[in-house]
């Protein structure tokens, strides 16, 4: 519930990957799980009406693998005859002075122009 599949499956045999368009209907927490041949694969989406939800959910089939590309997520299970189950979320954006930025971009420029406003009252030389 919450979640629509809009397109898919569709199998990209030369990447190995099946690949699902699926829309969030309603904000909150969403279940989304995935049945295989082996121990099926649970993955929790986050769905935020204001604010900023992670860009992707990740998990990997090895606990290495997992903590190098997203520390904060579980390792798939030995028994999920899975390698990886991702699911990538739309790029973030800022409106800022009715400009519409990616993220990085208004963050790096407003740290930077906070740095110069605060440069003399923190006493610090460039």
């Amino acid at each position: 519930p919450g979640l629509v599949i809009e397109a898919g499956p569709v199998h990209d045999r030369l990447r190995g990957e099946i690949v699902w368009r699926v829309r969030a209907a309603t904000a909150g927490d969403h279940a989304l799980q995935l049945t295989g041949a082996g121990e099926p694969v649970r993955l929790t989406v986050p769905v935020a009406t204001s604010g900023l939800a992670a860009l992707t959910i990740t998990r990997h089939h090895g606990a290495l693998a997992q903590v190098v590309f997203d520390p904060a997520g579980q390792p798939l299970s030995a028994a999920a005859d899975l390698q990886r189950f991702e699911v990538a979320l739309p790029g973030r954006e800022v409106r800022v002075l009715g400009l519409v930025l990616p993220w990085l971009v208004s963050f790096t420029v407003l740290s930077m122009l906070a740095g110069l406003l605060l440069k003399s009252s923190l006493k610090v030389e460039l």
